[in-house]
């Protein structure tokens, strides 16, 4: 295994342990009745960077990887000089986020197109980072919607935003089931080759 894939291998379990830190953080907040939308400003943006950079470290086509990097620079540059502008970072930031997004949207698309345009198609279902970018695919197209719309659902129709916020928590349940496929399958691809 080459040193880049030794990298990964090692960020990828710091940052799923700073995920699981930054939603018990805001959980614990959220039932003391505090905002998070500050935190989830800052937080999207590091996600998406992460989740687009480490899918296109899979992608095999040189161009298209350097095209999925550049979409993350340029995004980290509009992000930061979005919230240098912005008048309240206490409101979350739709626009940061469906632009997050749609970045990660172009390199998992880059990804599957690569799975289904090989020469002999192999089964996706053994391919451990098709699990990896269908899990993101459930909890963000289910998320895309009422994110892009968060503030103007919280003030029209709390009721809404509440459900809506419900079938988040169970769409990232079945995004973590699917990173759990990914990882056994990761973890049995590494062991056969011993």
């Amino acid at each position: 295994m080459n040193q880049k894939k030794r990298v990964e291998d090692k960020l990828l379990p710091i940052f799923f342990l700073f995920l699981l830190c930054t939603e018990y953080y805001c959980a614990y907040l959220s039932k003391r009745g505090s905002d998070t939308d500050y935190i989830y400003n800052f937080w999207f943006p590091v996600e998406y960077c992460f989740y687009t950079t480490f899918i296109a470290s899979y992608i095999t086509r040189k161009d298209r990887r350097k095209l999925s990097k550049l979409l993350v620079v340029m995004y980290l540059f509009f992000t930061i000089i979005y919230y240098s502008l912005s008048d309240d970072l206490s409101n979350f930031s739709s626009l940061c986020y469906l632009c997050g997004f749609i970045i990660l949207l172009v390199a998992m698309l880059f990804k599957f197109y690569e799975i289904l345009n090989q020469e002999i198609i192999y089964n996706p279902l053994k391919n451990e980072i098709f699990w990896f970018i269908m899990g993101l695919l459930v909890v963000n197209l289910g998320s895309f919607f009422r994110f892009g719309a968060a503030n103007y659902i919280y003030k029209n129709n709390k009721e809404l935003h509440s459900a809506l916020q419900t079938l988040n928590v169970y769409l990232t349940e079945v995004q973590y089931l699917f990173f759990i496929i990914f990882f056994f399958l990761r973890w049995r691809k590494k062991n056969s080759y011993i």
